[in-house]
């Protein structure tokens, strides 16, 4: 056994896999009892090395889990997240000296993760775009990439597409989506399905801006690949990117189709009910605009009832007010109303801008009441 074992520090230490390492030290120590030529000190000052670096991962590691499942589950950004990110800087400074960091590829990875996660929250898109170019230069002059590390490689291209796109470099971030695209043919195309949809993706959003007719094209083009057409949430995305293209451009009809075909099927049911509501609110509003407003009472009332108990969480107030001020602009409003109804779309506005609303709604809610509510009915 021992002989076997001996092999094994040697092979784990190209993997700088510190769990291992120190199962294997553990070993060592174990068998000195049995082996005197066993150097039982000098396994036992490694172990204490790998302990030290295992620590380090894995208190980065408790600190992203823990924050990445509370943005997962809740709406909002709550306090106690603020606290945990606080936690992950002060983790980050103490472990990014040049000498910790060269010890280990593990950790160097770890950081990464960890200061990318940071800089993405706080939508800080210009440093993280200068970040992710260093870090992907770093990693590839020191061998941090290969196949075990692949999908961190694919992360990191992924990231820095939609910074770039947030920074309006629409060409800069297409040329990185085709390095995407290289990337998913090594290793036997072995993450092609499970990336191959922000390939897509990365293609859509910034032809929405370029080319809104081809990013449809590619939308239909995507939705034929069955690693995209076969996974619901994916299959959701590309038709609310649809509808959104559609009424960009003035194809209500078109858009109220895809988005019906949304709300009938049985991807969206698996999806949360927030989710749903705000599906269903977007079609609400596209109703308005076809002017069908018997169709529109309707909706908007089974609306109302289906959602009432999470409409009453502050969380969905936006959701509320646009509900309000959509039912009163059916009708003919005098001037009370219509003092009512623009107090209501000043407060809407006034919970996020045209800007942060386009990550936040299926449809934007503050660019579609400044352009009904002035002037209703079109």
């Amino acid at each position: 056994a021992y002989k076997y074992l001996k092999k094994g520090p040697k092979h784990t230490l190209k993997k700088d896999d510190a769990a291992v390492l120190n199962s294997l030290y553990s070993e060592f120590i174990s068998l000195s009892h049995d082996l005197p030529e066993i150097d039982l000190h000098f396994y036992i000052e490694e172990r204490k090395k790998s302990e030290v670096q295992l620590k380090q991962i894995q208190d980065i590691d408790n600190v992203l889990a823990v924050l990445t499942h509370r943005i997962n589950t809740t709406q909002s950004f709550s306090q106690s997240n603020f606290e945990l990110q606080a936690e992950l800087r002060k983790l980050i400074e103490r472990y990014s000296d040049a000498e910790t960091l060269n010890q280990s590829k593990q950790l160097r990875l770890k950081v990464y993760k960890g200061v990318s996660h940071l800089l993405l929250r706080e939508k800080h898109y210009r440093e993280l775009e200068a970040y992710l170019k260093e870090t992907y230069d770093d990693f590839e002059r020191n061998s941090i990439f290969d196949q075990s590390s692949h999908q961190t490689k694919l992360e990191m291209i992924i990231y820095r597409i939609n910074s770039l796109f947030k920074l309006n470099q629409y060409k800069e971030s297409l040329q990185q989506s085709e390095l995407l695209l290289e990337q998913l043919k090594l290793y036997q195309a072995k993450f092609r399905n499970a990336y191959i949809f922000f390939y897509f993706n990365a293609q859509i959003i910034n032809f929405s801006i370029l080319d809104p007719n081809k990013a449809l094209g590619l939308i239909d083009e995507a939705l034929l690949e069955p690693a995209i057409s076969q996974n619901p949430q994916h299959w959701n995305y590309l038709h609310i990117d649809k509808t959104q293209l559609l009424h960009q451009l003035g194809e209500i009809k078109s858009a109220l189709r895809t988005i019906a075909r949304l709300t009938q099927s049985a991807a969206l049911k698996n999806m949360p009910e927030n989710y749903r509501m705000k599906v269903a609110l977007a079609q609400i509003m596209l109703r308005y605009e076809q002017l069908d407003f018997d169709q529109l009472e309707r909706e908007l009332h089974a609306w109302e009832n289906r959602y009432k108990l999470i409409l009453d969480q502050d969380e969905h107030q936006r959701e509320r007010l646009l509900a309000q001020i959509i039912r009163e602009i059916i009708f003919d409003l005098n001037e009370e109303k219509q003092g009512l109804v623009s107090s209501w779309k000043e407060e809407l506005i006034s919970f996020a801008n045209e800007e942060e609303a386009e990550d936040m709604d299926v449809l934007n809610y503050v660019r579609w009441v400044k352009k009904n509510v002035a002037h209703p009915y079109g």
